[in-house]
C-alpha cells in the first residue's frame, strides 16, 4: 500500500527541516555577546520537541487516525513553551514580575496554518461545540421514538416475557418502558 502525502504533513515536514537546521545551528554556529562568541546548547524544549515532532511524523504514517491528535499535541505544547524547533526561544506575552505569559510566534504562525488547511472541519467542530443543544420537546420527541421502536420490537412477545422485561430490568430504559406500555395496553 502506498501511502500518499497530503497537505496536512507537509507543515509538519517543513518543521522537519527547521528541527535539522536547529540542530546544525546549535552545534556549528556560535552566539556573540558584547563580541564574546559562546556555544549554543541543547535544552529540554529541544528533546521534547524532537520527541513530539518524531511521535507526530510516525503517527502519519502508522496510526493515521490519531494524527490530528499528535499534531493538537505538537502545536499545544509548543504554542506554551513546552517544546521548541528554533535555536532559540521567540515568545509575547504578558506578564508582570515573575509570572508571565508567553506565546511562541512561530508556533501560532504554524497552528494558523493547519487552521487553514482544515478550516471547514475546524469551524464545523467549533459549530457543534456551541450550537445550542436540543430542546426538552425534542429530548422528549426521540425518546417517544425509541420507545416506539422497542414497543414494535416487543409487539409479539407474550405477556409472561413483557412481564419478565419489565421485573427483571436488566435491558435499557425504554425497552423498559416500552415492555411496560404494552402490559397497560394489554390489560385495559
Amino acid at each position: 500500500m502506498k501511502s500518499k502525502i497530503t497537505p496536512n504533513l507537509v507543515p509538519l515536514l517543513v518543521l522537519a527541516a527547521l528541527s535539522l537546521y536547529t540542530i546544525y545551528a546549535i552545534l556549528n554556529i556560535p552566539v556573540y555577546v558584547d563580541g564574546e562568541a559562546y556555544a549554543q546548547a541543547f535544552n529540554y524544549h529541544h528533546y521534547i520537541g524532537f520527541a513530539v515532532l518524531g511521535m507526530a511524523l510516525s503517527t502519519y504514517w502508522k496510526a493515521r487516525p490519531y494524527f490530528k491528535y499528535a499534531v493538537l499535541v505538537l502545536l499545544t505544547l509548543w504554542i506554551i513553551g513546552i517544546s521548541n524547533y528554533l535555536p532559540s526561544l521567540v515568545s509575547v506575552g504578558l506578564g508582570y514580575d515573575e509570572s508571565t505569559i508567553s506565546f511562541q510566534v512561530f508556533a501560532l504562525l504554524f497552528a494558523l496554518v493547519y487552521y487553514l488547511l482544515n478550516r471547514a472541519r475546524v469551524n464545523e467542530w467549533l459549530l457543534n461545540l456551541i450550537s445550542a443543544k436540543p430542546d426538552s420537546k425534542q429530548v422528549k420527541r426521540i425518546q417517544r421514538q425509541d420507545i416506539e421502536k422497542f414497543k414494535h420490537t416487543f409487539r409479539n412477545y407474550s405477556t409472561e416475557q413483557l412481564k419478565t422485561i419489565v421485573e427483571e430490568r436488566k435491558l435499557v430504559g425504554y425497552a423498559v418502558m416500552a415492555a411496560g406500555e404494552l402490559l397497560a395496553e394489554r390489560v385495559k
